[in-house]
Order: C-alpha cells, then structure tokens, then sequence
C-alpha cells in the first residue's frame, strides 16, 4: 500500500511539472517519460520507457546532448542548460530549452542517471545559445 502511496504521489509530481521530464540511467536508457514530453515530442511513456535516448526520432538534435550528459554523469555537482534549435510533434520550430542534472543515488551517493527539463521557448529571449556546462 505505501509503495503504491509512494508512486501515485510521484506520479502527481510528474505530472504538475510544466516542463517535460525525463529520466535515464547511467546506459542512457529512458526510465520515466512524462505527459509534457508527450506533449512537446509526439512520443508516449510506454513507447519510449527502456529504449535508448540517442534511438529517438523526436525534434531534437539529440546528439547535442550525448557530452553534456556524459560530463553530469561523471561529476554530481555539474549541470548542464542548453538551447537547442528544435522541431515540436506538430512540426513547429523551437527553441528547446534543456537543463541536464544529475539523478543522485541517495543510498550509494553515486550519479544513476541524468535528469532532463525541457521547454520550447517562443524564441523571445534572442537567438539560439550554444551548449554551455554550469
């Protein structure tokens, strides 16, 4: 019952977050996926859970991310904010804004994956950025 407690409260937060989340392992396979990612990729959870990040064929220019994922997995006090030109699921071009950090193993204080925040941004805030690592 609490495990069931635990991941529905979980969920919740998934779920609240305005950005799109997702969380991979340390092999860059995905482990959570949420509605936002659905929303900005055209991609659902259960399509998408256990494959490889960089095997996506979403809007993003997903190679742009494999070092500055690398540098987070190796130091769990680096981070990383991207802009990145991206195409949304309804074939709009972006900006997506992505923050890489790191996902703390609370138990074994090791890195266990990457967290990444993403957000399409209107282009408002000027041109597109070049990867910079925190």
């Amino acid at each position: 019952i609490e495990l069931n407690e635990v991941n529905g409260f979980l969920e919740a937060i998934l779920t609240s977050l305005t950005s799109a989340v997702v969380v991979v392992d340390r092999d860059v396979r995905i482990r959570v996926w949420n509605r936002q990612a659905y929303e900005l990729w055209g991609l659902r959870s259960d399509e998408v859970e256990g494959q490889h990040l960089m095997n996506l064929d979403i809007g993003l220019p997903l190679e742009l991310l494999r070092q500055p994922m690398r540098t987070v997995l190796g130091d769990d006090e680096a981070d990383a904010d991207l802009v990145l030109p991206a195409v949304n699921r309804r074939g709009r071009t972006i900006e997506c804004r992505v923050r890489i950090a790191p996902l703390q193993d609370g138990i074994a204080g090791v890195v266990g994956g990457v967290i990444l925040l993403m957000d399409a941004d209107d282009g408002a805030a000027g041109p597109v950025a070049e990867a910079v690592a925190d």
